[in-house]
C-alpha cells in the first residue's frame, strides 16, 4: 500500500436471515484475530447502516424476502423456480428491482473505498462488482457461500469464492465460476460455538432450565417458528413433562403470542419462549433434541455441539437442497 497505509477490509453484515450473519461473523472474527494489526478492518451493516434512504429500503426488501420464505409455501415455490434461471438473467432482474438502491449505494462505496470487500450474502458482492466496473472502486471481492447450493444470484465477478462442501465446489465450477477463484475451506463456526465448553447440566443451570426434565429446543431461524406453530400448540395441549424452549428470534409479535400460549400451559410442561438471543450454543447444549429447519449453518452448529436434531422444514430452495444433501450423505 502507498505511504504504508493499511489496506481497508470491509466485512458486510446483511440482516436477511441469521445464517448470513453467523457466516460473516465467523469470517470477521477469524480475520480480525489473524490480520487485525495489519489491516483497517471494518464491520459494516452495509444496508441498515447507510445514511441514504434508498439503500436502507433495499436492505429492508431483502429482510422481507427472507420473512416471506419463512412463512409462504407459494413464495418458496417461486424462489425454487428462479434457481432454474441463468445467472445473467437473475442479476439483470435484481438490477431492475433495485434501481434506486443501486444508484445510492455507489455513493456509499465511493466514500468507503474498500481495498477488499468480504461478503456472505449475494447482493454486496454483486454491487461492489458493479462499482468496480464503473471505476468508482478498485476493490478485491471475497465471497463466502454459507449454503450447500450455488443459486444464480451469486455474482461470478469475484476474486475468491469460498465454499465449505464438495457439492458447492462442483456446482460453482459447473455454473461458471473460474476454477482458480473457487476455494474449498472448512465450515466456519462462530466463536460462541467453537469456544463453547459447558456440560449439559451447566448449560441448563445457566439458562434456568429444570435439570430433571427432557429438554426440546425448537429453533426456526431469525424470524421465528411460524411454520412450527401447530406442533407447538400440540405439545402445549399434550402437557408433556419436558422443558420446551421455543426461539422466536427477531419476531416480536411471535414472542408475544408464545408468551400468551405460556399462560395456557397446565402443570407438567415447562414452556420457555425466548426472543433473539446470543446464547444459542447454551440452548443447543442444554437440549436433548433440537427441532429446526434445514439451514446449513444450524445443522452444522448443532452437529458440532453434539445434540440430536430433526430438521422438519425448509425456508426456500437452498434449504431444501441442504436437506437432500444431508440425507444423501446419511448425516
Amino acid at each position: 500500500m502507498e505511504n504504508n497505509k493499511k489496506p481497508k477490509v470491509v466485512f458486510t453484515y446483511v440482516e436477511a436471515g441469521l445464517g448470513h450473519i453467523m457466516a460473516i461473523t465467523g469470517l470477521y472474527e477469524t480475520f480480525l484475530k489473524k490480520y487485525g494489526d495489519k489491516c483497517d478492518v471494518v464491520k459494516s451493516y452495509i444496508f441498515s447502516g447507510s445514511k441514504r434512504d434508498a439503500v436502507v429500503k433495499m436492505g429492508k426488501a431483502q429482510d422481507n424476502h427472507v420473512k416471506k420464505l419463512a412463512g409462504s409455501k407459494l413464495y418458496n415455490k417461486f424462489e425454487c423456480f428462479t434457481y432454474k434461471l441463468s445467472s445473467k438473467f437473475t442479476l439483470w432482474t435484481v438490477d431492475r428491482v433495485f434501481r434506486k438502491g443501486r444508484k445510492a449505494i455507489m455513493e456509499d462505496f465511493r466514500e468507503m473505498q474498500p481495498d477488499l470487500m468480504v461478503s456472505s450474502y449475494y447482493l454486496p458482492s454483486h454491487l461492489i462488482a458493479e462499482a468496480n466496473k464503473k471505476g468508482i472502486t478498485n476493490s478485491l471481492i471475497a465471497t463466502y457461500l454459507p449454503d450447500n447450493y450455488v443459486y444464480p444470484a451469486w455474482d461470478r465477478n469475484c476474486d475468491m469464492f469460498m465454499v465449505n462442501s464438495e457439492n458447492a465446489y462442483n456446482m460453482a465450477i459447473n455454473k461458471g465460476f473460474k476454477k482458480e477463484n473457487v476455494v474449498k475451506m472448512p465450515f466456519l463456526f462462530r466463536k460462541e460455538i467453537q469456544d463453547f465448553n459447558l456440560t449439559k447440566e451447566q448449560a441448563r443451570k445457566e439458562l434456568s432450565l429444570d435439570n430433571g426434565k427432557f429438554t426440546v429446543l425448537c429453533a426456526m431461524g431469525a424470524f421465528g417458528v411460524k411454520k412450527a406453530q401447530k406442533l407447538i400448540e400440540k405439545i402445549i395441549d399434550e402437557d408433556l413433562d419436558i422443558n420446551f424452549v421455543v426461539i422466536c428470534g427477531k419476531n416480536q409479535a411471535l414472542l408475544e403470542q408464545m408468551n400468551g400460549l405460556k399462560a395456557t400451559c397446565k402443570e407438567k410442561l415447562n414452556f420457555v419462549p425466548v426472543g433473539f438471543t446470543n446464547q444459542m450454543a447454551g440452548y443447543i447444549k442444554a437440549s436433548d433434541l433440537v427441532l429446526s429447519k434445514s439451514s446449513f449453518n444450524t445443522i452444522m452448529e448443532v452437529k458440532h455441539i453434539g445434540t440430536p436434531m430433526i430438521a422438519f422444514s425448509s425456508a426456500g430452495g437452498v434449504e431444501h437442497e441442504n436437506a437432500k444433501y444431508f440425507s444423501k450423505n446419511k448425516m
